[in-house]
């Protein structure tokens, strides 16, 4: 796997206290010059092979503006999927210097600061280097292929084929955060008009991941689908709170306006009554 687009760089816990920026490795231009440590001379570079594999249990990610724009997002729900969240935090910050060679990233304790970190693949790879139970990296890997692969067939309207693959990636004996998985399958549930599975995979999914605004999505469907309007509103608001760009999404606005006019169309009837 080629992390020679990675740039690593240590005694960085300055970095989370104050907005200082270290003197820390532009990207490297040869293959094999993986890792840099901060306050070294630039000219000095440290081979991926001589760094110590570590146990961290906390990963911060910058979300930033130029971390965001090279895809810091991705690169976090990347790390949520491919980590337990029993053993690693992974948590999103604020700017850790050296702005263009984003997305910008640092394990703890060992205060490690990667750099250009932005592909599935590189992530796997530091997960399995650097995080405890990151032994399981690979079989992440896979099982988020299978999601991607499974999620394809959804979109082609093979819902059926797209359930079965949810159902065995889930079978697969991994530690890992499996909340998209489930968020996933709730949708194909959803389809094929199973509403309860639906609703009951949307849950475990926002139970493993309380911060997936797509979860929160996936169970409002479900419970607008086993018309349940007002749990299902609170489930958009619930969304909306993690990712306020909603506002501009017709289909969720469209939601929103549908279930607020079933509520007011009960209320109005107990009303009558």
């Amino acid at each position: 796997m080629n992390l020679s687009s990675l740039v690593v760089s240590r005694n960085v816990r300055h970095l989370l206290d104050a907005n200082v920026t270290p003197k820390c490795l532009k990207q490297p231009g040869d293959i094999g010059a993986a890792y840099s440590r901060a306050r070294m001379s630039p000219s000095k570079k440290v081979r991926l092979g001589t760094v110590a594999k570590g146990s961290n249990t906390e990963v911060r990610i910058c979300t930033n503006k130029a971390c965001r724009r090279s895809g810091s997002r991705a690169v976090l729900a990347c790390f949520r999927e491919l980590t337990n969240p029993e053993e690693v935090a992974v948590i999103q910050c604020g700017c850790l210097g050296q702005c263009g060679a984003g997305p910008n990233i640092v394990f703890l304790p060992s205060e490690l600061v990667v750099r250009h970190c932005s592909t599935p693949a590189q992530v796997a790879r530091l997960v399995e280097l650097q995080c405890l139970g990151g032994d399981e990296a690979d079989n992440a890997l896979k099982l988020r292929q299978m999601r991607l692969e499974a999620e394809s067939l959804s979109e082609k309207g093979e819902f059926q084929q797209a359930l079965d693959m949810f159902t065995t990636a889930l079978s697969v004996p991994c530690k890992i955060n499996k909340s998209a998985l489930y968020s996933s399958r709730s949708m194909a549930n959803l389809a094929l008009g199973s509403e309860q599975q639906a609703l009951a995979d949307a849950q475990k999914a926002v139970e493993l991941d309380g911060g997936s605004h797509k979860a929160q999505l996936h169970q409002a469907r479900a419970l607008e689908a086993l018309n349940l309007p007002q749990e299902a509103l609170d489930a958009c608001h619930a969304a909306l709170d993690l990712k306020i760009s909603l506002t501009k999404d017709e289909d969720f606005l469209l939601m929103l306006r549908r279930l607020r006019d079933k509520i007011s169309t009960a209320e109005a009837q107990r009303t009558r009554l």
